[in-house]
Parts: structure tokens; sequence; C-alpha cells
């Protein structure tokens, strides 16, 4: 079976992914950037997709660093498992990101890389997903 390309993945289901194409590599260094990869211990992937953030993260986190990311689909959760052995990569919603935090024995992540598609979520989801972000950021 071949990789699932984005934009086959957004055709079959459009109210998950919100692009039909992934993220360049100058938005990738952006928001990997934004979010101080560098200097976390504990890092969150929210939506990796096909992993071109997922790629950036491993190269820019620090040695002995915490990370792991959650992807609802679950064609690319299984590819993203495969491309990035040693990584966990859990098929669920980001809103469930709390209990995974816990299983890798952490209270509060250090930063949250997002690739997830707001625009196209309703207030419900939105909500509940800064819920959990204000829940396992770490405070300041």
């Amino acid at each position: 079976m071949s990789p699932p390309s984005f934009f086959q993945q957004f055709l079959l289901h459009p109210g998950e992914i919100g692009a039909i194409a992934a993220s360049s590599r100058g938005l990738v260094k952006l928001m990997v950037d934004a979010a101080i990869v560098r200097e976390a211990k504990t890092i969150v992937e929210f939506g990796p997709g096909t992993g071109v953030c997922t790629k950036r993260i491993r190269q820019e986190m620090p040695n002995g660093a915490d990370f792991f990311a959650i992807e609802l689909n679950p064609r690319f959760a299984k590819e993203l498992s495969s491309q990035f052995p040693g990584t966990d990569i859990y098929c669920d919603s980001a809103i469930n990101a709390k209990k995974y935090l816990e299983a890798h024995g952490q209270t509060f992540c250090d930063c949250i890389v997002c690739g997830l598609p707001w625009s196209i979520f309703g207030n419900e989801l939105q909500n509940q997903l800064i819920d959990t972000i204000l829940e396992i950021l770490r405070p300041g």
C-alpha cells in the first residue's frame, strides 16, 4: 500500500483534513521555531498529517526530550509510525492528549506544535481543544 496523499485524504475526509497539500518547509520552520522546540523537554504535536513538521521537530528537539504526536487519520498515523520508528504516534483526537502525556509520565508539556485545521472545526471542538491546550501546556 502506498503512503496516503494529502489530497486523497482531503477528498475522503474533508471534515478532518483542512488542506490539499502538506505544509511548506518555510511554514514548518516558522512553526517549529515559534514553539521553541530547541529548548523543550516535552513536546506534543497535534495533527502531524504526513509528517513534514514531525521530521523538523525530531531534527530540532534536544537530546533526551520526550516527543509524541496525535493524528486522527488512521492512514496518516500508520504511515507516520513506519516513517518515524521510535516516535510514539497515537491515532486519536488531540482532545485526549492528557492521557498520552500521563502515559509518558508527564503532567505538562513545554510546547505544542499544532497542524490542525482550526477553521473547519465547529465552536465546540475548538473550545475543547483550547481547554486541552490550557490543561496540558506548562504554566508560564
